[in-house]
C-alpha cells in the first residue's frame, strides 16, 4: 500500500472507511460543479452553503502529502 495516499497523511481526517476530509488548507465554500460524488458519500443541499474541507478518498494522493509519522507532540 503506497504511503503517499491520503489515509497515511497528517492532514487527513477519516469520515468513514472510504473517504475523509483534507485539512491541509482552511475550509472553503463548496460549489456544485466542484463536488466529487461517489456511492459512499451524500452531499445535502445545506452543506453547499457552509464552508467545508474538501472530501477525498482514502486512496487519493497529492503533492502536499505529509506523513503522519512526522507529527510530534506539540508540533501544532
Amino acid at each position: 500500500m503506497p504511503k503517499g495516499q491520503c489515509e497515511h497523511c497528517l492532514y487527513y481526517e477519516k469520515e468513514n472507511p472510504s473517504y475523509g476530509e483534507c485539512h491541509r488548507y482552511p475550509p472553503k465554500k463548496l460549489f456544485p460543479e466542484n463536488i466529487k460524488i461517489n456511492l459512499s458519500m451524500t452531499i445535502k443541499s445545506d452543506d453547499i452553503d457552509e464552508p467545508r474541507w474538501p472530501f477525498v478518498c482514502f486512496d487519493d494522493w497529492c503533492g502536499e502529502f505529509k506523513s503522519r509519522a512526522t507529527k510530534t507532540a506539540g508540533s501544532w
